[in-house]
C-alpha cells in the first residue's frame, strides 16, 4: 500500500511538472516590459536536428541569416522584423511556463514566449514557444525542444 501511495504522489508531481499559469509573476511582466522597450536583433540562432546516419545530431547556425533583421515587440502583441525594405509580421505573448526543476518540491516560474510569424520559412523557424532561460538587460536567452528539434535563440539589444 504504501508503494502505491508512493507511486501516486510521484505520479502526480511528474505530471504536473511542466505547465502554464494565467496569472501573470514579476519574472514574466519584467521580461515582458523588457521586450517592448526597444528594439532586438537576432545574436545567435542554431537548431540541432537527430542526424539518419550517426548518433549525434546535426548542429545548424543560421545565425547570419537573420543578420540586418531589426525586431520590434508592440504592447499590442505584435512583432514586427525588418531589414531594408522587407518586413515580416507576427504575434507574441509572454505566459508563465512552471517547470519541475529538481524533485517533486522544485518548481519555478519562468516566462515563456510565443512567437507566431507570417510569411517567409526564415522567421517560421521562430514561430515556436520558447522558454526563457536567462533574461538581461540586453540579452534574452531562448530555448525550445520540440520532438526531435532543439533550438537555441538570443536575442540582443538592436
Amino acid at each position: 500500500m504504501k508503494k502505491y501511495i508512493r507511486f501516486m504522489i510521484i505520479s502526480a508531481a511528474l505530471l504536473g511538472s511542466c505547465s502554464k499559469s494565467d496569472e501573470p509573476t514579476g519574472a514574466v511582466e519584467a521580461f515582458r516590459t523588457s521586450l517592448i522597450t526597444g528594439t532586438w536583433v537576432v545574436g545567435s540562432h542554431t537548431q540541432y536536428e537527430p542526424s539518419a546516419n550517426s548518433a549525434t545530431d546535426t548542429l545548424i547556425d543560421d545565425t547570419n541569416d537573420y543578420s540586418g533583421y531589426v525586431l520590434h515587440f508592440n504592447t499590442n502583441g505584435s512583432v514586427t522584423a525588418s531589414r531594408d525594405n522587407n518586413i515580416t509580421r507576427g504575434n507574441w505573448t509572454v505566459e508563465n511556463q512552471i517547470i519541475l526543476i529538481s524533485g517533486p518540491l522544485g518548481y519555478k516560474d519562468k516566462p515563456l514566449l510565443d512567437l507566431n510569424f507570417e510569411g517567409p520559412p526564415l522567421f517560421q523557424t521562430l514561430s515556436t514557444s520558447w522558454l526563457v532561460q536567462t533574461s538581461l538587460a540586453n540579452e534574452k536567452d531562448l530555448f525550445d525542444y520540440n520532438g526531435a528539434t532543439r533550438q537555441s535563440l538570443i536575442f540582443r539589444r538592436g
